[in-house]
């Protein structure tokens, strides 16, 4: 059995998959294992039209051949797989569980862990197809670099997440769109996520031990947005929130 969890990066999927491998021994559960940064562009291409899906998961299934060959519950969280998660769920019968969270909340997290910032921002920058240009939508690339960081951000929150949604929505029960704000904060909600991908959920007080244990919080605090940032959010994003419950 094989489960990927993919979202737009800062929706707690690296405490998902630490949850995941406490709770059942028989799953091996790894978040972004090596090799994982070229898919982050060979996704952001397929987004675009660049590289063809089959591509993608051609040299996915080739670098992960020892895990995949197992006979394990693989479980890979993996927010660089957004592009073709649709395509390894074809060829690997596999599950896709969709992690989102509120675009201010996901742009706020990524700020606050520098994603404009020293190599990430080098990379954000200066490395087309690091985050998702919405070249599709008519914005060129020179257009992309003119515009406000926060502004990218929400334009890649919206990008990855109706790429997920497009390319997965017909996969039936081998794809589940989750909130964050339920699965970390209600209970019930992350029960079901469990129940969806085979697990057996424990006794209701040590699931939430270990829920509280969130992993990788970044440090000092999330910069407070200028009301014109929140407008352009309503502008970039509000047509998928709406759709997505926010």
């Amino acid at each position: 059995m094989r489960t990927f969890i993919v979202s737009t990066g800062r929706t707690g999927t690296q405490s998902l998959a630490y949850l995941f491998s406490e709770l059942d021994s028989s799953v091996v559960a790894l978040h972004e294992p090596k090799p994982s940064r070229r898919f982050r562009l060979l996704s952001n291409l397929r987004a675009c039209g660049k590289v063809s899906p089959e591509f993608c998961c051609s040299h996915f299934t080739r670098v992960r051949k020892g895990y995949l060959d197992s006979h394990i519950h693989y479980v890979e969280s993996n927010n660089f797989l957004f592009g073709f998660a649709d395509y390894l769920s074809y060829e690997l019968e596999a599950n896709i569980l969709h992690v989102v969270r509120h675009p201010l909340d996901y742009a706020k997290s990524h700020m606050k862990h520098g994603v404009f910032r020293g190599l990430k921002g080098l990379a954000s920058n200066y490395i087309p197809y690091w985050l998702a240009q919405p070249s599709k939508y008519g914005v060129s690339e020179i257009q992309w670099r003119s515009l406000p960081e926060i502004d990218r951000l929400f334009w890649n929150w919206r990008l990855v997440n109706q790429t997920i949604l497009n390319n997965c929505s017909a996969l039936g029960d081998r794809y589940k769109i989750v909130k964050y704000e339920d699965i970390f904060y209600d209970d019930h909600a992350l029960m079901e996520v469990l129940s969806w991908s085979g697990l057996e959920a424990p006794p209701q007080k040590e699931l939430r031990a270990l829920r509280m244990n969130k992993l990788n919080v970044g440090k000092g605090c999330a910069p407070e947005l200028p009301q014109a940032n929140a407008l352009s959010m309503v502008d970039i994003c509000e047509p998928l929130m709406t759709r997505l419950g926010y």
